[in-house]
């Protein structure tokens, strides 16, 4: 990843959680339980993938739905407030990092390590 093609990732992250919090995004199913994790940029700025986490029981196929239908209006108003030439096409994926993290948390929690015998130990 070059020093632009991040740059333009992190204003994209910013701009896109900003519109999130103000409600610009008309959307009843991106609020409050929507999180922007990451934006990764082609190096040719063609299109950004932006990474998002669902937090509770919220309907994910509706988030990714509402994700696709506000992309183009995501996508013109970036590329206003940011003073790109053509922005980047934006596509939306669910980040499962939450998920696997919880799920070798419960592994670990599960393992049963016997203590250290300290008879053992030799110096």
């Amino acid at each position: 990843m070059t020093i632009r093609t991040e740059r333009v990732g992190n204003a994209i992250r910013k701009e896109v959680a900003s519109m999130l919090t103000r409600g610009e995004i008309k959307d009843p199913r991106l609020g409050g339980f929507v999180n922007i994790q990451e934006v990764r940029v082609s190096p040719d700025l063609s299109y950004a993938k932006v990474y998002y986490t669902v937090f509770g029981e919220s309907d994910q196929a509706g988030v990714a739905d509402a994700w696709q239908r506000a992309s183009g209006f995501l996508r013109n108003v970036i590329a206003k407030r940011l003073k790109l030439r053509h922005a980047p096409e934006l596509r939306f994926e669910l980040d499962h990092v939450a998920d696997y993290s919880k799920r070798i948390d419960e592994l670990l929690n599960g393992l049963e390590i016997p203590p250290a015998d300290d008879s053992d130990e030799t110096h």
